[in-house]
């Protein structure tokens, strides 16, 4: 690589229902990996899939995307009707460089995974109750990326690859959708973040 050529990154461009715990778990990355930046799309304190899939489309349509970038988006089942979700599914479809990930029944799930094998979950409230376990006082404000280890070490590496390997084996064998049951496929797009290598800087 020519040393006046500009160091390219890989970009993925994410829209959230949540407006802080998606966000400060997913900034957490960018400590990991230099050449990896996720950047959220601004979608409001209250989005549905409805609302993220507009939030995003506009933000393509202005800002494009190059072939080193994705689109994600990160939704929840808790709520949403199957023919919103659908929407969602259906956009994925339209692009390879798309994607979504969705958790049955909260995001939270898939932090949950980090800690404990997730099993045998009542509802949204006992994804909470359980998290707060783990978490002491977990609330959306809650920088989750403190309890899961130090972003500089391999301490976080070991827990995110411990959730990713919790969440395969839910997802098991992988949906084509989103789980109907309770289930994460946000270790999808996690997978494609970490298999980014630095690349040279010369």
């Amino acid at each position: 690589m020519n040393r006046m050529e500009r160091h390219i990154r890989k970009v993925f461009h994410v829209a959230a229902e949540g407006s802080r715990t998606e966000p400060m778990y997913f900034r957490m990355f960018n400590d990991l990996n230099p050449d990896v930046s996720v950047r959220f799309v601004r979608t409001g304190r209250k989005s549905d899939p409805d609302r993220l899939l507009e939030k995003m489309q506009g933000h393509l349509e202005d800002n494009g995307l190059d072939s080193n970038e994705e689109a994600w988006i990160v939704a929840d089942t808790n709520s949403n009707s199957d023919e919103r979700l659908f929407k969602l599914h259906d956009w994925q479809g339209n692009d390879e460089r798309y994607g979504v990930a969705i958790g049955n029944p909260m995001f939270e799930y898939w932090l949950l995974l980090h800690f404990e094998n997730g099993n045998d979950m009542k509802s949204f409230r006992n994804c909470k109750q359980r998290l707060k376990r783990h978490v002491p006082g977990f609330k959306k404000s809650t920088d989750i990326g403190k309890f899961i280890g130090d972003s500089r070490n391999e301490a976080v590496i070991t827990r995110v690859a411990m959730a990713m390997k919790r969440a395969r084996k839910h997802d098991g064998p992988q949906c084509e959708t989103w789980p109907r049951t309770t289930g994460t496929t946000v270790y999808r797009i996690v997978e494609k973040i970490l298999a980014c290598k630095p690349s040279s800087r010369m």
